[in-house]
């Protein structure tokens, strides 16, 4: 394994400082590793290549930090860290990379609203629901609703608009080929998450023969064995993936519902299989539950909503 960079090791330790300050941490424990990462960025020859002692004698280093780069250079990962990471939600620790949020903002968004995910943030600039934090007034939102935009454009995400056109011409077009097989939208797409990734589309049967005009629909096609990723005409992500007849209606909820949704159905409610109905409202019909469509399928907690019969009317007719 090649040692890490003088960059990356002070990333490192500028994302220690970060999720420290999140969770509220000693200040001056905080400002050290802000000054190590001051420190290492600037260093002209690398640390891999210097002793344990020539890195602890340098200024704004010592001992306890140098055995933190000891330990980075050694294994590629940070014990200390790494416990930070264990308590701290991935969206909120992908939330620390966008610009202008730092970390007591973030603390107030994760702590007070309860938001998790970039996503989510976006949905709640929306709604205008920062204006309930102190220090977030219309101006600030705006600006940090334009430093999401940009942080996701670089991560590889889009809005559901700017999607939604090309998903539902590929839709079309794959059924106009294919009237026969039962096909429909899942994943992020179908749950209208603000931003996301890739048009995802469940499609009943064996994967799609080539023969057939699916070349002039889709473009760069990687195949796995139930499973395509390739591009739309306008070159947007496409995710295809293949079901057996049998269990179209179970793969199709599997494949629509967040991770944390699906997993903590199967939880509660372990005897229903994927083969148990021909329609999604079948598994829900087994459960006990009305329908819950697929937007609403992110957090768990709506199970208990559903249970309780808690979910209003307003929100299926608003989907």
């Amino acid at each position: 394994m090649p040692a890490m960079t003088n960059k990356a090791i002070a990333g490192q330790f500028q994302f220690l400082a970060n999720i420290m300050e999140l969770h509220g941490e000693n200040p001056f424990k905080i400002r050290s590793y802000q000054n190590a990462y001051l420190v290492i960025r600037k260093l002209d020859l690398p640390l891999s290549e210097l002793s344990d002692e020539e890195i602890s004698s340098m200024k704004g280093i010592g001992k306890a930090i140098s055995a933190k780069i000891r330990e980075l250079l050694d294994t590629g990962r940070m014990e200390t860290l790494e416990k930070y990471r264990e308590k701290t939600p991935e969206g909120v620790q992908d939330m620390l990379g966008i610009r202008g949020l730092g970390p007591k903002k973030l603390g107030m968004i994760w702590k007070q609203l309860e938001i998790e995910s970039v996503g989510e943030l976006l949905y709640a600039i929306n709604e205008n629901r920062l204006l309930e934090l102190k220090g977030f007034g219309k101006k600030v939102q705006a600006e940090l609703k334009q430093a999401i935009e940009y942080f996701q454009q670089s991560k590889g995400y889009f809005h559901f608009a700017t999607l939604e056109k090309a998903g539902e011409a590929l839709m079309g077009a794959l059924k106009t080929h294919f009237p026969d097989r039962r096909m429909d939208f899942c994943g992020e797409y179908r749950r209208h998450n603000p931003t996301l990734q890739q048009i995802g589309i469940l499609i009943e049967g064996d994967p799609l023969p080539e023969t057939t005009g699916v070349e002039r629909l889709l473009q760069d096609i990687q195949k796995q064995e139930k499973e395509w990723n390739c591009l739309s005409p306008e070159g947007f992500p496409v995710q295809l993936l293949f079901s057996a007849e049998r269990s179209f209606a179970g793969k199709l909820f599997d494949a629509s519902g967040s991770k944390e949704f699906v997993e903590a159905f199967h939880r509660r409610f372990p005897d229903i299989s994927a083969e148990a109905g021909k329609e999604e409202v079948d598994l829900f019909a087994l459960a006990g539950l009305p329908f819950i469509p697929a937007p609403l399928r992110e957090k768990a907690g709506i199970l208990d909503n559903a249970e309780f019969g808690w979910i209003e009317e307003k929100q299926i007719k608003g989907l």
